[in-house]
């Protein structure tokens, strides 16, 4: 053993590299990163290979509705005397039903979760920011199709979300908030 840590294996240089490391990112502002850094952090398999400095928040976490992060971003960039118009694009909402009450910390913390990814709450709240200049589409279909896993790449599936898509955009009332949306942006 002439490595020096006694455990016979030789390696000492090997892990003496490996643990002298430095992020390349350490000395940076942990809100500055990139698309490579965001995309190596949420899928790492392994969390100890991430680097220290770099903090990401899922964003059904951070934001569920990525509509009021725009909203707030353009108030910060734009004249608040400029009316927005502002389109939200749902990816479809299973229909609400009710679970019998457990009693279980996992009904428990599946009952935060939903709570805190409530997109009609967000909704709600992006309603009520805007102004009354503020012109606000929101295209959300509800079916029970769009309870499906995220992994489920059956074609079945597909078609199933797509019949649902379909069926929402002939609704009256889509239609006309379809209608509205164009005459907005005619005017534009």
């Amino acid at each position: 053993d002439d490595d020096g840590d006694g455990d016979g294996d030789g390696d000492d240089a090997r892990e003496t590299d490996a643990t002298a490391e430095e992020d390349p990112n350490a000395e940076d502002d942990p809100n500055d990163a990139t698309a490579v850094d965001g995309k190596t952090t949420t899928s790492a398999k392994d969390a100890s290979r991430v680097a220290a400095s770099l903090r990401f928040i899922d964003g059904a976490i951070a934001c569920n509705n990525p509509t009021a992060v725009g909203i707030f971003e353009a108030r910060r960039l734009f004249d608040r005397s400029r009316p927005l118009c502002v389109v939200s694009l749902g990816t479809g909402a299973s229909v609400p039903r009710e679970v019998a009450a457990s009693g279980t910390s996992r009904a428990w913390v599946e009952n935060l979760v939903n709570a805190t990814c409530d997109v009609v709450q967000v909704d709600a709240t992006v309603r009520h920011v805007l102004g009354t200049r503020d012109r606000y589409h929101r295209f959300q279909p509800t079916d029970e199709i769009f309870s499906c896993d995220l992994n489920d790449t059956k074609e079945e599936t597909r078609q199933r979300l797509r019949l649902a898509a379909a069926r929402y955009m002939d609704e009256d009332a889509v239609s006309a908030e379809v209608e509205a949306l164009a005459a907005v942006l005619r005017r534009s």
